[in-house]
């Protein structure tokens, strides 16, 4: 019989990161977040595997535990599988490798106390851990993600909540998004602006309502998951860098989704990449022009450099006037092809990230006004679409 309180779970074989430490010029270590994934582990050929499909160097890497080994990746979206378990945001504090302080907000778990920490200058940090596998790195095994961010731990812990029931490993994505809030700074008397990064789990492959009936739905569902094409084929990475696109609000981020579209030889995406940039640089003056509080954490010029590789045509956008000397983008390609209405498309999401609508939103925007779901949507349609929101 086996140990009835006993937690089951594979062997942790490695991390997955969200950060790197580095050295300033004072020679001062401080912590630095990263754009991309970062992969940690004993096991070198696992991080090579690693490597292998997501891009980076291998490097040893001395984290406290005996040598390892580490890869930056140019990937910010990974297929995965998410095991069971138990997802707990906890309030934790840590010295000398060890947690000297774990609490809920309320008590303080290692000294089984009330916890003391003041809410509004909590010394303890949010802390969340989730058992990932990776879909396509072969051998059985747990990478850990672990994230200190409250909004992690508010999005994780309500995911968990959903899939509490599901007793099987749940295929799906691991995204690290870029977001972006504005606040008003009272002490410093105007808005301030605050980049961050948040690791987003999307389950695409199932239903709420097959999540919901479990049993033969959800394992019909996990089936059908399986016997579709691999998460991350091209076609597939298309529509996620077209989705990355129309989500983009900084220049960097813009560049490395050029460089994926590059790699793809997919000018749709390419045209949609320019016609962000140009809507993120039109959005910027005009909040000069409105005499907008300077934002603290920007450069004074805002106005943000082209993606690199990129060729910008000289024509305004369409309904605005050109300033002397300003990039212009260029046409989509006419036509009813594949690469025409995948252009289209990422066009429509632009324009529909910028009226905050979503991908739901679009889909029965066309059903009302053409009766067409979206695999049938013509780019003239697609196209009258958008423009219609823009006016």
């Amino acid at each position: 019989m086996p140990i009835a309180d006993l937690q089951r779970s594979l062997a942790e074989v490695g991390r997955i990161r969200l950060g790197e430490k580095v050295t300033n010029s004072e020679g001062k270590v401080r912590p630095s977040r990263l754009d991309c994934f970062r992969f940690t582990s004993p096991a070198e050929y696992l991080i090579e595997a690693v490597a292998g499909l997501y891009g980076g160097k291998v490097e040893p890497w001395d984290g406290g535990q005996g040598k390892q080994f580490q890869v930056v990746t140019d990937a910010n979206l990974i297929p995965v599988y998410i095991p069971p378990q138990r997802i707990d945001p906890n309030y934790e504090q840590w010295g000398n490798a060890v947690c000297t302080r774990r609490c809920d907000g309320y008590r303080d778990v290692i000294h089984d106390q009330p916890c003391d920490c003041n809410p509004n200058d909590r010394k303890c940090k949010p802390t969340t851990r989730v058992n990932l596998m990776l879909t396509d790195v072969k051998g059985l095994g747990v990478w850990r993600l672990e994230t200190h961010g409250i909004y992690a731990a508010s999005e994780l812990s309500q995911l968990a909540e959903l899939i509490a029931g599901v007793r099987v490993p749940l295929p799906g994505r691991l995204l690290l998004q870029a977001r972006m809030r504005k606040h008003w700074d009272r002490e410093k008397g105007k808005v301030v602006t605050k980049d961050y990064r948040v690791p987003v789990i999307m389950l695409d492959e199932l239903t709420m309502r097959q999540v919901g009936v479990g049993g033969d739905a959800l394992t019909q569902a996990l089936q059908g998951a399986q016997k579709a094409p691999a998460i991350g084929g091209s076609q597939d990475r298309h529509t996620v860098i077209a989705e990355a696109i129309a989500q983009a609000v900084t220049p960097d981020q813009l560049k490395a989704l050029h460089n994926e579209a590059d790699a793809l030889d997919a000018e749709d995406l390419k045209v949609a990449i320019r016609e962000r940039w140009l809507f993120l640089a039109s959005q910027q003056r005009k909040e000069q022009l409105a005499g907008a509080p300077e934002k603290t954490d920007t450069p004074k010029d805002d106005t943000p450099d082209a993606p690199e590789g990129a060729v910008v045509e000289d024509r305004a956008p369409q309904g605005e006037v050109a300033e002397e000397g300003a990039p212009k983008v260029a046409e989509a390609p006419q036509g009813d092809g594949p690469d025409e209405r995948r252009a289209a498309w990422s066009a429509l999401l632009t324009v529909a990230n910028a009226n905050s609508l979503k991908v739901s939103d679009l889909d029965k925007m066309l059903m009302d006004r053409f009766q067409v779901k979206r695999t049938q949507a013509t780019v003239g349609q697609m196209t009258e679409l958008a423009r219609g929101m823009n006016r």
